[in-house]
């Protein structure tokens, strides 16, 4: 059990005791609003009884008014806890959500190729919202209704045992009624969610690709696969409607029976002088109030189980220890020598490098070429940590990589990938010029790469759309190495950086090369003539 709360407390990242305190200061609120609610049908038989029956003009006068006041607190109070229980739960969401990008943004090659990413977003958007849920309103939810059906029944049961006792049982049975019609509403929803997941995969794939369906006449055919879906997932609607309308008519059949009976039993002891007008009115509204709560307790049972796999989902990924290297060596250094030593890594069971040996000088221009699959992308994601070889070593420097911090990797290496990725903002943020002299700098390299200011109406602050929907893909990759000459890292690596780009461009880019990189040490992955041309050595994989 310690261990289990512990591991929550990493989740939610605050002690236990603390979560306690916030749950109980929205449970204050919660009880209050109770209590009031409780008490407010009350008021009607004292209004019938002592004011009414009795012609008191002054009772009548004094129990609305105290009716009207109870009325206001419910609702102040019910604002209040909502307020309360909003913040609470964002905050949880803020802190998981948090905790897990943190954790994500560490994790290894090894561990992407465990999780696929539409499982992880699945986890972030879906999971997270639905374990804050249980760890807010649902555990209120639990302890409020127990209270309220416990208060309700006490007061049936004071007021008329046999009536009371009566009621409870009709509302048991009811409840697990609705109880089994809500097991198929939660399984046709599965259901209905999955229907509706593929169709919005066709619609995507489509729209993201219309213009090749268009040229090569699959019209027709992504016509009827869209139409089959989606009359599919049309019908489980409706049958999903059918059977949400028959759970809430349960509810009403049960208020309508409760009030049935309490009428028949409640106006025979009327007759019988045993029970008032006003406390048969009060009585109509508790049943409407009972049946509520429960059928809210044995809905909260059910997400409890639901959940709990989700929780366990989250603190797998949490926990994972397929993360990057941290390293404890600060690595300052002005020269940027690479030495890769008896490196061997495979993916799985098949191996990619075997007893690779390469010495990169500092401060020279080298570029790699090879046939897809012969281990370039691997030796690039060795020399950024992001995987560790089965054996041998890359330096940096001398120092083994293993034992560098990463904070320093990512302060003298820069990357630029083949599928270049600019974060969604303005020019400014995302170049992060943040002086003058930055700021002149991009304006060069831009005009040198053919880049036009025109091209950005608001000038730095011009947004860049998500997934560079503004910008073409020669724009694209050459603001991407824009942005890494202007970090000035020690050492650069360049996958394809010039693939792109037009002639004139990739011409332009070699003359940056020589110009501003030639104190730094590049490797260059590419099969371009032009780029090749401006290495001082060339090894093939």
């Amino acid at each position: 059990m310690k261990d289990y709360i512990k591991k929550i407390n990493t989740m939610l990242q605050m002690p236990i005791k603390l979560y306690i305190l916030k749950q109980m200061k929205c449970l204050i609120f919660m009880v209050l609003y109770t209590i009031f609610s409780l008490a407010f049908p009350g008021f009607i038989s004292l209004i019938i009884d002592e004011g009414i029956k009795s012609c008191n003009i002054g009772k009548i006068f004094f129990y609305c008014n105290a009716m009207l006041i109870c009325g206001l607190l419910m609702i102040l109070f019910q604002y209040l806890q909502k307020i309360s229980f909003y913040k609470f739960t964002q905050e949880i969401v803020y802190n998981i959500k948090h905790t897990m990008f943190e954790k994500l943004l560490e994790r290894n090659l090894k561990f992407w190729m465990k999780y696929q990413i539409g499982d992880v977003l699945r986890v972030l958007e879906n999971d997270i919202d639905n374990i804050q849920n249980l760890l807010t309103s649902t555990i209120s939810n639990l302890m409020i209704n127990f209270f309220v059906a416990a208060g309700i029944t006490i007061v049936l049961l004071i007021i008329n045992p046999v009536l009371g006792l009566i009621i409870l049982l009709m509302a048991f049975l009811f409840a697990n009624i609705q109880k089994k019609f809500g097991d198929n509403i939660q399984d046709g929803m599965s259901e209905l969610r999955l229907g509706m997941g593929e169709l919005s995969s066709i619609t995507n794939e489509t729209l993201n690709h219309i213009s090749t369906i268009q040229m090569t006449d699959l019209t027709a055919l992504e016509r009827t696969r869209f139409d089959t879906k989606n009359r599919s997932v049309i019908q489980q609607f409706i049958l999903q409607t059918k059977r949400v309308t028959i759970a809430q008519l349960i509810g009403m059949l049960f208020n309508v029976f409760g009030i049935l009976v309490v009428l028949a039993i409640g106006a025979s002891e009327v007759l019988k002088g045993r029970l008032s007008i006003g406390v048969l009115f009060s009585l109509t509204i508790y049943i409407q109030r009972l049946y509520g709560p429960i059928v809210t307790l044995g809905t909260e049972y059910i997400n409890i189980k639901n959940t709990k796999p989700m929780i366990e989902k989250v603190l797998k990924i949490l926990e994972n220890e397929d993360s990057i290297r941290v390293g404890e060596i600060d690595w300052i250094s002005t020269k940027g020598k690479i030495n890769i030593v008896d490196v061997s890594f495979k993916y799985k069971e098949k191996w990619i490098l075997r007893n690779l040996t390469m010495e990169i000088p500092e401060k020279s221009t080298i570029g790699i070429i090879g046939e897809n699959g012969s281990g370039k992308s691997t030796l690039i994601k060795l020399l950024s940590k992001l995987c560790v070889p089965q054996s041998g070593m890359i330096y940096f420097d001398g120092i083994p990589i293993n034992n560098i911090s990463y904070d320093s990797i990512k302060r003298n290496v820069t990357v630029v990938p083949q599928e270049c990725f600019l974060p969604y903002g303005t020019l400014k943020n995302v170049m992060e010029i943040d002086s003058e002299e930055k700021q002149n700098r991009m304006f060069e390299f831009m005009e040198k790469l053919g880049v036009s200011l025109e091209k950005f109406p608001d000038g730095l602050n011009t947004k860049l759309t998500e997934n560079r929907g503004n910008l073409s893909g020669g724009e694209a990759q050459k603001l991407a190495l824009i942005r890494s000459l202007l970090q000035d890292k020690l050492i650069y690596i360049l996958d394809e950086p010039t693939a792109a780009m037009d002639l004139e461009s990739e011409k332009n880019f070699c003359s940056i090369v020589k110009e501003y990189l030639a104190d730094k040490t590049v490797l260059i992955v590419t099969h371009r003539r032009e780029l090749l041309s401006v290495c001082n050595k060339i090894i093939t994989f």
